[in-house]
């Protein structure tokens, strides 16, 4: 079952300092779980890190002058201090503070309802998306023709290559790192769900838009859909313990994100 702080008496804290983790347990947290437990995933961020400073170096050098690369240098920046926050706090345990652990949770399983049920969330978000965008069109009719920050960036590229990155290297990879690395993560230090849930949806959101771009009103619009399909995840996420309804639904909302792109 599951405990908050509430819960936890001072009494029933039992401060101990073991040793440091070794380099061995922070390049492979996953195979020393005793000591890290759920949360050797805040250490995986390391590796997300990686992953970012290694786009970022090819966006900056495909692109120059683009704030693309300087966005994902500080996305990378921001892993890998959660990463470096997680390592050095895990010198200290608390033996008898039991950290909200699941073990129905799961990376990958590719059951029919999983699979049906993101196909749903995807076609559901489209068809929300579709209706809040025309809208807003209809309101402000100065931005129609123009695109949000977040998909300017895709419309640079050709269509297979906008169907390889959008439509199945970026729902990967998202889905691992916000609904994977994160929302597990989080719901390892003893959150809320509903704080884990919102939390990372905001994060998911903020991460299609580049500091150095003068948002607009469309981009705030696309912004909280972008949440509210981060929200739709999460509890998919957290109801089935599975990144395939996620991962589904993300693929079917970008392919018809890309068609929608092209056919305008």
């Amino acid at each position: 079952s599951y405990m908050s702080n509430a819960d936890v008496k001072k009494t029933d804290l039992d401060i101990s300092i073991p040793e440091p983790p070794t380099a061995e347990m922070v390049l492979f947290p996953w195979m020393h779980t005793d000591y890290w437990g759920q949360s050797w995933l805040l250490v995986a961020c390391f590796y997300v890190a990686a992953i970012l400073g290694v786009l970022s170096g090819i966006f900056s050098l495909a692109n120059l002058g683009s704030m693309d690369g300087v966005t994902l240098a500080v996305y990378a920046a921001c892993f890998a201090t959660v990463g470096f926050a997680r390592v050095a706090f895990g010198g200290y345990h608390l033996s008898k503070y039991v950290l909200r652990e699941d073990d129905r949770f799961k990376w990958f399983d590719f059951s029919v309802r999983n699979v049906v049920l993101g196909v749903v969330i995807g076609a559901v978000m489209l068809g929300i998306s579709w209706v809040g965008m025309n809208l807003f069109y209809s309101a402000h009719p100065e931005f129609v023709g123009q695109s949000a920050t977040s998909a300017s960036s895709s419309l640079l590229l050709s269509l297979p290559a906008q169907i390889l990155v959008l439509v199945l290297f970026a729902p990967l990879f998202e889905e691992l790192v916000w609904r994977g690395v994160v929302f597990r993560g989080v719901l390892s230090l003893g959150a809320e769900t509903w704080f884990v849930v919102l939390s990372q949806a905001i994060l998911f959101a903020a991460f299609h838009f580049g500091f150095a771009n003068n948002l607009t009103m469309l981009d705030l619009v696309s912004f909280w859909l972008l949440v509210l399909f981060g929200v739709f995840l999460g509890m998919a996420r957290w109801f089935t313990g599975s990144l395939v309804p996620g991962l589904a639904a993300h693929m079917l909302y970008n392919f018809g994100a890309v068609m929608l792109m092209v056919a305008a």
